[in-house]
C-alpha cells in the first residue's frame, strides 16, 4: 500500500500545470484581444461563450468585425466613424446591438453590389431582415445610454432604412435619397412584414417619401418627418410621430382590404402637418391628412396647413385636434372627420 504522503505528492504533480503553457495562453489572449478587442479574453469555444463585445476606433476595424459578428454579438465605438459601404449594410437572420459609447457611427451607402432581395434594397442603407427559411428574429438594436448616434443615409435612388420579415431596427437619423421626380421609389424609413423601427431623431426623404409602413408593421418616430414627396403612407400597420410632418404630400392611413386588416391601424402625430404646395407638383389637391377603409384613424395633435386639409372615406377617422388652414378644409367620402379647434 503506498504511503499517504507519497500518494499526495503524485497527485499534486500529476495536476500542476507547466508555467511555460501558462505564459503561451496568456500570449495567445493578448493577440486575440488585440485583433478582436472583446470584452472576454477567453476563447469563444465553439460559440458557448458569446455573445461578445467588439471595440472599434476605424471603419476597416469596423469592416473586419461585422465580417465575424455573430447573432447577439455588439460593437462598441471608441471613435466617430464614417462607414461606407458598397450596396448597403445587411443584417439578415441575427440580432445585433451598436453601443454609440458618446460617438457617431454614420452607414452611407455606395451605390452598387447586389443582393437576394430584388429592386430596391441594393443601395438602401441598412437591411434588416428575418432569416429566408428559419424564421431566425433579425435585429439591430441601438444603446446610446452614453450619448452619440446611429445615422444612416441610402445611396441614391434607394430607401434608407428596409425591414422585413419581423425585423427591429433602431436609429438616431435615416435618409431616403432619389433623383428628383421619382419621388415614388424610395422612403426614408420602409417597414413590411411585422418588422418594426425606432427613429429616435428625425427621418428624412430627399425627393422621395418619408415613411412607408404596411401588412403589422409599426414605425416610432421620436421626432420630425421631413419628405419631399408622400409624408407616411401607412397601411394595415401602426405610426406614431412624437415631432411635425413636412412633406408636400401628407399623410396617409389605410386599413385596405387587399391586405390583411390591422384590428388598430393607425398614424398619431403629435406635431402639426404642413404640406406648403395647394397643388402638388403631379397636378393632384396637396392632402394633409387622409384615412380611408375599415377604420383605419389618423390623429394629429397640431394645425394641419395643406390644400386640402382632412380626407375621410370607406369608414376612415381622422382627427385634427388643432386649426386647419387649408383652401379646402375637408372632404368627407363615407368616412368620419373631427376637427377639434
Amino acid at each position: 500500500m503506498p504511503d499517504a504522503n507519497d500518494l499526495v505528492r503524485r497527485i499534486r504533480d500529476d495536476f500542476t500545470l507547466d508555467t511555460s503553457l501558462i505564459e503561451r495562453i496568456r500570449d495567445d489572449l493578448q493577440v486575440i484581444n488585440s485583433l478582436e478587442k472583446t470584452i472576454d479574453l477567453r476563447p469563444d469555444f465553439g460559440g458557448l461563450l458569446r455573445p461578445r463585445r467588439y471595440d472599434v476606433s476605424t471603419s476597416s476595424e469596423l469592416e473586419t468585425v461585422l465580417r465575424r459578428i455573430k447573432d447577439g454579438d455588439a460593437i462598441r465605438l471608441l471613435n466617430n466613424i464614417t462607414y461606407e459601404v458598397v450596396g448597403g449594410l445587411h443584417i439578415v437572420g441575427m440580432r445585433i446591438t451598436f453601443i454609440t459609447n458618446g460617438y457617431t457611427l454614420e452607414i452611407a451607402t455606395v451605390e452598387g453590389g447586389s443582393n437576394d432581395w430584388g429592386d430596391g434594397t441594393v443601395g438602401c442603407g441598412l437591411l434588416v431582415a428575418g432569416g429566408h427559411t428559419d424564421g431566425q428574429p433579425a435585429a439591430v438594436l441601438l444603446d446610446d445610454s452614453r450619448g452619440g448616434a446611429l445615422n444612416v443615409t441610402a445611396a441614391c435612388g434607394y430607401s434608407g432604412i428596409f425591414a422585413l420579415n419581423g425585423a427591429d431596427v433602431t436609429v438616431t437619423n435615416v435618409t431616403g435619397r432619389v433623383m428628383e421626380y421619382h419621388r415614388d421609389r424610395a422612403f426614408g424609413v420602409d417597414a413590411v412584414a411585422s418588422s418594426k423601427v425606432t427613429v429616435k431623431g428625425n427621418v428624412y426623404g430627399v425627393y422621395c417619401g418619408g415613411i412607408y409602413c404596411e401588412s403589422f408593421s409599426e414605425v416610432n418616430v421620436l421626432g420630425d418627418v421631413q419628405a419631399d414627396y408622400l409624408g407616411v403612407y401607412c397601411n394595415s400597420a401602426k405610426v406614431s410621430i412624437k415631432g411635425c410632418v413636412y412633406a408636400q404630400a401628407g399623410v396617409y392611413s389605410s386599413n385596405s382590404q387587399y391586405q390583411s386588416m390591422c384590428d388598430d391601424a393607425k398614424v398619431t402625430v403629435d406635431g402639426d402637418i404642413i404640406t406648403p404646395d395647394v397643388i402638388t407638383l403631379d397636378g393632384t389637391i396637396g392632402v394633409g391628412a387622409a384615412a380611408e377603409f375599415f377604420g383605419a384613424q389618423l390623429i394629429v395633435g397640431g394645425d394641419v396647413t395643406a390644400g386640402l386639409g382632412a380626407y375621410a372615406a370607406a369608414s376612415g377617422i381622422v382627427t385634427i385636434n388643432g386649426k386647419v388652414n387649408a383652401p379646402f378644409r375637408e372632404y368627407n367620402l363615407g368616412g368620419e372627420i373631427n376637427i377639434n379647434e
